[in-house]
């Protein structure tokens, strides 16, 4: 076809090849930058002939392929073209596959786009700041620069190539719900991209919780809760489910498990993976903060061990020490550290760490240094 045979023609001269009749001459020279491939519909009718040959003249068996006739016409065609306009084989295949991956994904809901005149939510008065801290993870130096506004309960993770992403519930008017921004040069969160959970937007996932595990996938914890679309308060008799979703990414989640499914109000998990592959995970439940444990991330027992009331961040260290910190505890001047070394099974109080406001999150940066994120009110808010 490339050389100005009609569709049909071009069948019968392979045909005859392969009959063996020798190499078939072209119907018309064509000017290298002139090639014209024909419609994938044609190419496909091709495909089709040749199958029925094999089959019918040649007396071949079938041959079993995970590709169809369809998609080895299209994907070939592709792959010619490619190479007709002087791409490398392996460029080319690059191409193809990358094609063919982009073609398979599956439809993904878009974000929500701020809406001024959209429902308001408390945490509009919610912002993201910081604290530091050189190589001790109980004593912290506040910053008082404001790194995200509009956002709550957040939580960072320092992905493979360095850059650090935030995982929190977006305050803007009709985006309620967990979103991602990524820390820039200037030192600030800009907005990159919104979680999906199964393709899906869910404005009542909150709480994140973010993971890179031990595999190099991202394991996200939250809670869903009632607060958008409801048509009156929610029901007293709803439950209060805690998920987790496991991702590639980081952005595009699958829905991995129901960790857990409360009577009563239950919010902020937390989990860590520890030294020995097991993992712990925290949570709050009528105001008393506890531990549950698992073997593989997936399924937990809760343990006798419980926290007075607060907001608890779980962390796990080099040595294998394991840290909760936890906002909101009555009486202190800022979130408290607690410290277990034998993988959460005792707890020892090491004080209170300076840092105020609630929903801690801490990262162990590449020079050694700590990063603890938490959440401020805007003068006002609550």
């Amino acid at each position: 076809v490339l050389n100005g045979c009609e569709a049909t023609e071009a069948t019968t001269r392979v045909l005859m090849q392969i009959r063996g009749q020798g190499i078939q001459p072209v119907c018309r020279d064509v000017a290298l930058d002139s090639y014209a491939f024909p419609p994938r519909n044609l190419s496909l009718d091709f495909l089709e002939a040749l199958d029925a040959f094999y089959r019918d003249e040649l007396q071949r068996r079938v041959e079993l392929s995970h590709v169809n006739l369809e998609g080895k016409a299209v994907w070939l065609q592709e792959y010619l073209r490619y190479r007709v306009d002087g791409v490398s084989d392996a460029d080319a295949r690059s191409q193809v596959l990358t094609q063919i991956q982009e073609a398979a994904a599956p439809d993904v809901e878009a974000c929500p786009e701020m809406d001024p005149a959209g429902e308001m939510h408390p945490i509009y008065d919610h912002r993201v700041q910081r604290a530091t801290s050189e190589n001790n993870p109980t004593v912290f130096q506040v910053d008082e620069t404001i790194l995200l506004p509009h956002a709550s309960v957040p939580d960072a993770v320092i992905r493979p190539d360095g850059s650090t992403w935030l995982y929190y519930v977006n305050g803007q008017p009709n985006q309620h719900g967990t979103f991602i921004a990524e820390l820039g040069t200037d030192g600030l969160f800009q907005e990159k991209d919104c979680v999906r959970v199964d393709g899906l937007w869910n404005g009542n996932m909150v709480d994140p919780d973010i993971r890179l595990t031990s595999d190099g996938r991202y394991r996200l914890f939250y809670y869903e809760g009632h607060f958008v679309n409801q048509s009156g308060p929610p029901d007293p008799d709803a439950k209060h489910p805690f998920y987790s979703a496991i991702s590639t990414d980081g952005i595009h989640f699958e829905r991995e498990a129901l960790l857990f499914e409360f009577d009563d109000i239950a919010t902020d998990p937390t989990a860590v993976e520890l030294a020995n592959g097991s993992w712990l995970l925290a949570g709050v439940q009528a105001s008393v903060v506890f531990l549950a444990t698992s073997t593989d991330g997936i399924s937990y027992t809760m343990t006798s061990h419980t926290f007075d009331q607060g907001i608890p961040e779980l962390a796990v260290f080099p040595n294998g020490d394991v840290r909760l910190y936890q906002s909101g505890v009555p009486g202190a001047r800022g979130m408290v550290a607690w410290l277990s070394q034998d993988n959460g099974e005792t707890w020892t109080q090491e004080g209170n760490t300076g840092v105020p406001g609630a929903d801690p999150s801490l990262v162990h940066e590449a020079d050694g240094s700590y990063t603890m994120y938490f959440k401020t009110f805007e003068p006002g808010g609550e």
